[in-house]
């Protein structure tokens, strides 16, 4: 039975393949987290801003109940 034989070349550009897919692989998990931070961040500003304006706004119908 013969064995066959597989250029170099072929070889190395497969283990490059696998080290460049396992970079992008951690690449990508790390965009992911960075993305999920963001997202908080954002979402805590948003609600902080909603809370500011429904205070404002409250404080501006006491106000005009007062005049």
């Amino acid at each position: 039975m013969p064995v066959a034989v597989v250029p170099e070349s072929f070889l190395k550009k497969q283990k490059r393949s696998e080290e460049w897919a396992v970079t992008k692989k951690v690449e990508i998990e790390a965009l992911k987290k960075r993305n999920a931070a963001n997202r908080k961040l954002i979402f805590n500003r948003a609600k902080q801003y909603t809370q500011e304006y429904e205070s404002q706004q409250k404080e501006l119908i006491q106000l005009k109940r007062e005049a």
